[in-house]
């Protein structure tokens, strides 16, 4: 048995025989030629497009048609989603694995310790209270003349208790006191004081006062000039002229 095997676009009379077994089994294969083409009636237009349009789409080869080309980027579409679903597992595995959960007694101590700060939050602390001023002392009778009530001179009076310290700088006398206009018009004070040891004399200071309006009290400047000495008992005062 002879069989021949017809070329795509090749004359029927121009075929080739194959007479051995082994090449019809080698070569003879289904024909891939494209169908031929139908010619339509003559003077029918729309025969003769619809002709054309089924040619075109039977000649087109299998990579070209559009159910291939749907399902080749649909294929692709389900690919790449689950490479990159895939990636993302492994992203989240690999940072579990890094950063291990804290231990329940942590969490609980850092949520104390959030409510704590919450709690101190909410509770406004008290403002302290402010201390009194050493330089002015509390008004109340002095006792620095040995209970013979307060020291007047002039029209001047003191007003609580004179304090008397070491200047340590200097290491003479600082004395501190307040004192009140007892007249009626405006005054300026200046006046001495006599520090006593009994009957003798440790040291004395001037002192001074700005303008004092009257029943006014102010504190007095004093400066000594005198060393420091410790046990006076007693204080005069007296107008420096």
């Amino acid at each position: 048995m002879t069989i021949y095997r017809l070329r795509c676009g090749a004359d029927p009379g121009e075929l080739e025989p194959r007479d051995s077994p082994i090449e019809r089994a080698c070569h003879v294969r289904p024909s891939t030629c494209p169908p031929s083409a139908w010619t339509p009636p003559p003077g029918d237009p729309q025969a003769a497009a619809k002709a054309a349009k089924a040619y075109a789409k039977a000649s087109r080869p299998w990579y070209k048609k559009k159910r291939w080309i749907l399902g080749g980027g649909l294929l692709a579409i389900i690919i790449i989603g689950a490479i990159a679903s895939s990636g993302g597992d492994d992203k989240g595995t690999q940072a579990e694995d890094q950063n291990p959960p804290t231990s329940g007694s942590q969490t609980d101590n850092d949520s104390a310790s959030t409510d704590d700060d919450d709690s101190d939050e909410a509770e406004p602390e008290p403002e302290p209270e402010p201390e009194p001023e050493p330089d002015k002392p509390a008004s109340e009778p002095d006792n620095s003349s040995k209970g013979k009530g307060p020291i007047t001179w002039g029209n001047w009076q003191v007003i609580g208790k004179i304090q008397v310290k070491n200047e340590e700088f200097l290491n003479s006398f600082d004395v501190i006191t307040r004192v009140k206009n007892t007249s009626d018009s405006v005054d300026q004070g200046m006046f001495t004081v006599t520090i006593l040891k009994g009957t003798e004399i440790l040291g004395t200071a001037t002192c001074t006062t700005s303008d004092v309006n009257p029943g006014a009290v102010a504190t007095a400047t004093c400066l000594s000039g005198d060393d420091f000495k410790p046990g006076w008992t007693e204080i005069t005062i007296e107008d420096a002229f």
